[in-house]
Formats: C-alpha cells, sequence, structure tokens
C-alpha cells in the first residue's frame, strides 16, 4: 500500500510539473503578428529602458532612455557618473534639444541648449528596431521561455535572446563568446515619465543675482530676453534694472557675420565666469560662444525657430572663391537669378571665371547667388540644408571649417544654389543664411 502511495504521488506530481510547464509559458509566447506589433513606435510609447553594460568587460556603462511619446531622453553613466545625456521633444510646435555636458576639466555637469534640435528628431525609440530578426528565424526555447537568434559573425558566435510577457517586450540580451553581454529592460509601459532639469530656471537666477550684485545702483533685476545656455556654460540674456534708462536710439552690433539690431542702448550681454560680457567678446575674445550658438541667438532674436514640419529642399550647389570684399558691405547677399540672361549679367559684372550655366539649365531650374565673405584663404563654406519653415520662410545653412591654416585676408565666396522651379521663391520671400 505504501509503494502504490508513493507511485500516486509521484505521477500526480509529474503531471502537475508537465501541466504547468505550458501554463507558466502561456504569456511569454507571441505570434508574428504580436512580435511585429512589439518593434514599433506605437508599441514603445511611454516606455523605460534600461540599458546595461559591460561591453566586452572593459567598460562598465548603464544607460537609461525614456520615450514619452513625442519626446524622450537619455542619460548614460559610466562607474555610476553620468557622462552623456539627450533629451529631445516638441512644445508649442518648435522642437528643442539638450543635451548633457562633463567638462572634465572643471567638474562641470549641466545640460545645455542644442542648436540643430532637427538632428535628434529621428533619434528616438527607433534605434530598438535595429535589434529586431525575423520571427521565422527565432525558436522557442521552452526551459526559458525565451525566443533565440543564433549568428555567427567574423568566426564569433552570439545569441539575441528575446523576452516577451503578456505580448510586451520585457527584456532584450545580446551575449557573445568574447563576453560581450547587453541587456536592455523595458518597464514602465505607459507610465514613464521625464523629470528633467535642463537650469534654465537656474541660470535666470544666476543671471538676477550676478547682475544686481555687479550693478548695485540698478535696481532690481529684470531678465528681458533669455536665449539659453551654451556648450560652454555661457549664459546669454538680455537684461536690465528697474532703476536703467537707455536712450532711444537705433543701433546694431555685427557678430560672427549676424546683425543685431537694438532700440534703445541696451544690447544682449553674456554671463560667463560670473562676469558679463558682449555678445562680440564672448564670440571673438574669450571663445566661450560658437558660430553656431551666435547663429541661434539671432534666429531667436528674429522669431525664426526652425519647426518639427519645416521641409527639406532638393538642390544642388557650386561655388567660387575671389578677393572682392568690400568694406562696409552687409554679407552675406542674396540675389536670385532666373534666367540666363540674368546669369550672364551677374557672370560678367562679378567676373565669375569657373562656374558656368547654359539656356538649357535655365528650363527648368533657377539659381540662388549668395555671397558670403572669408576672412582666410582656407576658409570654404559648404552649402548643408535648405529648409522651408511652415511660415514660409527659408532658411539655407552654410557650414565652416573654422579650424584650416590660411593666410589672414578678406574675401568673398560666391555660392550658387540650383534650386527647382517647383520651390517658388518671390522678391518678398523671407531667406536667412546660416552660417554654422
Amino acid at each position: 500500500m505504501k509503494k502504490k502511495l508513493i507511485f500516486m504521488l509521484l505521477a500526480v506530481a509529474c503531471c502537475m510539473l508537465f501541466a504547468c510547464t505550458p501554463t507558466d509559458n502561456a504569456n511569454k509566447t507571441v505570434t508574428k503578428e504580436e512580435y511585429d506589433s512589439a518593434f514599433t513606435q506605437t508599441a514603445l510609447e511611454n516606455v523605460t529602458i534600461k540599458m546595461t553594460g559591460p561591453y566586452y568587460s572593459r567598460d562598465k556603462v548603464q544607460s537609461y532612455f525614456y520615450n514619452d511619446g513625442s519626446t524622450y531622453a537619455q542619460m548614460s553613466y559610466r562607474d555610476g557618473k553620468q557622462y552623456y545625456g539627450c533629451y529631445y521633444g516638441i512644445m508649442d510646435e518648435r522642437e528643442f534639444c539638450y543635451l548633457y555636458k562633463n567638462n572634465e576639466t572643471d567638474n562641470s555637469e549641466h545640460w545645455y541648449r542644442y542648436v540643430n534640435a532637427s538632428e535628434f528628431r529621428e533619434n528616438g525609440v527607433q534605434f530598438v528596431m535595429n535589434y529586431k530578426r525575423d520571427f521565422d528565424e527565432l525558436y522557442f526555447d521552452e526551459s526559458s521561455g525565451t525566443y533565440r537568434y543564433d549568428v555567427t559573425d567574423k568566426g564569433v558566435s552570439g545569441r539575441y535572446i528575446y523576452h516577451f510577457s503578456n505580448k510586451k517586450l520585457v527584456k532584450l540580451e545580446i551575449k557573445s563568446d568574447n563576453n560581450y553581454h547587453y541587456i536592455w529592460d523595458f518597464y514602465d509601459y505607459g507610465t514613464t515619465q521625464i523629470s528633467i532639469e535642463t537650469k534654465d530656471d537656474e541660470n535666470k537666477a544666476k543671471l538676477i543675482q550676478t547682475y544686481e550684485e555687479l550693478n548695485p545702483r540698478a535696481g532690481k533685476a529684470i531678465v528681458l530676453e533669455y536665449y539659453g545656455e551654451y556648450q560652454s556654460g555661457a549664459i546669454v540674456a538680455m537684461m536690465t534694472g528697474e532703476d536703467v534708462n537707455y536712450a532711444a536710439v537705433v543701433w546694431s552690433e555685427r557678430v560672427a557675420g549676424y546683425e543685431f539690431t537694438y532700440g534703445d542702448g541696451n544690447r544682449i550681454v553674456v554671463l560667463h565666469d560670473g562676469q558679463f560680457c558682449t555678445l562680440d567678446m564672448a564670440y571673438g575674445d574669450y571663445g566661450v560662444l560658437k558660430r553656431s550658438d551666435i547663429a541661434d541667438v539671432y534666429m531667436q532674436r528674429k522669431g525664426i525657430i526652425p519647426d518639427v514640419n519645416a521641409q527639406d529642399i532638393v538642390f544642388s550647389a557650386k561655388s567660387e572663391k575671389d578677393n572682392g570684399w568690400k568694406e562696409g558691405t552687409a554679407y552675406p547677399l542674396v540675389q536670385k537669378i532666373d534666367n540666363f540672361d540674368d546669369f550672364t549679367s551677374y557672370r560678367d559684372s562679378e567676373s565669375i571665371r569657373t562656374v558656368a550655366y547654359d539656356e538649357q539649365f535655365f528650363s527648368n531650374k533657377y539659381l540662388l547667388a549668395v555671397v558670403q565673405e572669408t576672412t582666410s584663404s582656407a576658409e570654404d563654406y559648404i552649402v548643408q540644408s535648405v529648409k522651408r519653415l511652415s511660415n514660409g520662410v527659408y532658411l539655407v545653412y552654410l557650414y565652416d571649417e573654422p579650424f584650416q591654416a590660411g593666410a589672414t585676408v578678406m574675401g568673398v565666396q560666391r555660392i550658387f544654389i540650383e534650386l527647382d522651379r517647383s520651390v517658388t521663391i518671390s522678391p518678398s520671400t523671407q531667406i536667412e543664411i546660416i552660417t554654422l
């Protein structure tokens, strides 16, 4: 009787064991359609991803990715110390982007606003899709309740391991024979929140405090215009005090090729290392603002903020340089050349030597001739992009490699931007040349 009872108990236990296996794995399996759906923008909205190394055991890196619809943030740490961060989003139909800087020379750690936010538009949760393998190539491991994909590359064997729970991707592992082990944990589906302090409020308080300390007779300080903190830690703003009066006079200053016009004696200032200085000094004397920073301040002041609906315009470009720089000229100059006769007149008047077009070209295209001043024989501009904003303004981005060695001599570069006639630019169209 005792042996029979033991046998029956073992049989029941075995039945329970085999019965529970498929039950345990029931919420870990997905269909092909459910697998594909898990790797979509919609499925991964409002999710947090913890990404853990080490990579090849040499780096002790841990990153967190937070996705909140159209807004996302990523923070990366090495040995517990943050070394990178990106915070991108859309507010009032305008893009913004902050990057985290850890300056190892002075241990300053802060978020600064990045000028070209659109560069990070496609850097959201889309990166997860790069690690998706075809469902038909996977096999399901019953013992671990995971989907596996084995691969060999250059003699090194590796494996992708996908963990699912209730049709959601909850973990992704990538292993290889050379000690590479990458682990992603997905959680907080639908509840992820992004809480990042970009220091704007703190910076405004610092501006007010420093202004009042340096100008005790000016009265209570006021931040009239705030342009943000840039990569060097420099904070750009226009300040005043309650007891300060400025003469009503229209004047302007030119910094890095950008004209800043004011309606009174006040001006934009830069706070760096506890002192205020002018834009020109921050750019030219101290080097705490780059040309792209000046361009960003200029666009903010004119209300020209590249929006998320900006249209990229297809173009080609040619250029040549000469010494035809003229003192007192407000560069850059922009002129539309609509036909072959106009080009011939322009070519002859400006002594164009190497750039040529014929009548056939103007049958379906036209030119924007941009004249940009150069300060070195080695300075060379290229057209990086042409964009049309939703308000009809056109932005032409010129990129300059500023650290080339060359003779210091003023000159000009004549750039011919070739546009299709479907791109409508009239005499009243606002065109801004942005040099970076």
